[in-house]
């Protein structure tokens, strides 16, 4: 990434499975209750999960407050967001990748600005209350002429 004037510093939050390449500078600071001064003290938000079940709150609550979003694909199709659109995504097999894409992130403020907006308009449409009002009627209406039937 160049000298080490240009190179960004990556602050981890929550567990790491394995150690960190000494090419970063780095803060491991372990889990943290309250996250919103990290979200407002940082540009980007790295989730480089590779599992995972149910859905990936920490990428609702990232974007809430406007951070762009590198993830992996798991954690993209999870959201089912798009990679290029809401977020960057790629596989986690392929670190090289994926670190790319931090970087093009962090460089680029047109793409930086893309994401934050279009992923924060997702994010409403995700969390619309009546879009729950309405999934939720449906499965009780669907239970309700299953129950008919018998």
């Amino acid at each position: 990434m160049g000298d080490s004037a240009h190179r960004g510093r990556l602050r981890c939050q929550g567990s790491l499975a394995g150690p960190l390449p000494r090419t970063f500078a780095r803060d491991l600071a372990g889990a943290v209750s309250d996250l919103q001064p990290l979200y407002d003290q940082h540009r980007l938000f790295v989730a480089p999960t590779r599992f995972a079940a149910g859905l990936p709150y920490k990428l609702h609550e990232a974007a809430s407050y406007g951070l762009p979003i590198v993830a992996t694909d798991l954690l993209r199709q999870q959201l089912g967001w798009t990679h290029e659109t809401e977020l960057l995504s790629a596989n986690s097999s392929d670190p090289e990748a994926f670190a790319a894409l931090i970087v093009r992130l962090y460089r680029e403020a047109e793409l930086w600005e893309i994401l934050r907006i279009e992923a924060l308009k997702r994010l409403r449409r995700d969390t619309d209350p009546d879009r729950y009002v309405a999934a939720i009627k449906a499965a009780v209406e669907g239970r309700r002429r299953n129950h008919a039937e018998v």
